[in-house]
């Protein structure tokens, strides 16, 4: 009999925790989610800047890449945003050029070959962004793209 009653308390016991754990959770996360924004970066109005840049994407670029749009996601930013890119090229032996698609804010002029580029893009609901790569007939190098998130901001 007493086994029966340890078993009934034991199983009351977790039915009642689950709701007070769901409530505190509850209350909880909205400030668990504000440090760990706050640790990421600042908001200045409706602009998210990062305190580091955020890497996004890593391309490897072969001579088969000329010519070529690649899309990457850019999953930390809300959708409908401009997003704040800065890309650097390494390897390659500085001839590959690399330009962004929707480019609506362009800071350093579109990239010349093997030095990247630094500009803002629109993205939309799918939170996707494309890059066309360039790079002469006779390239034969491989080279590394890796693309940077600065800020995004809301519109």
């Amino acid at each position: 009999m007493m086994e029966i009653g340890t078993v009934i308390k034991a199983i009351l016991s977790f039915i009642i925790t689950i709701p007070v754990w769901l409530v505190l959770s509850a209350i909880l996360s909205p400030f668990r989610t504000y440090q760990e924004m706050k640790n990421d970066g600042r908001w200045f109005n409706n602009k998210f800047v990062y305190h580091q840049p955020r890497h996004i994407f890593t391309y490897v670029v072969t001579p088969a890449d000329h010519g070529k749009s690649i899309s990457f996601s850019i999953d930390d930013a809300e959708p409908n945003t401009t997003v704040l890119l800065h890309a650097k090229v390494d390897g390659g032996l500085a001839r590959i050029r690399i330009t962004p698609q929707n480019l609506i804010i362009n800071d350093d002029g579109i990239s010349d070959y093997g030095i990247g580029f630094k500009g803002g893009v629109m993205i939309g609901r799918d939170k996707k962004a494309k890059i066309d790569i360039s790079c002469p007939q006779d390239y034969s190098d491989h080279g590394i793209i890796r693309v940077y998130m600065d800020s995004w901001e809301l519109q």
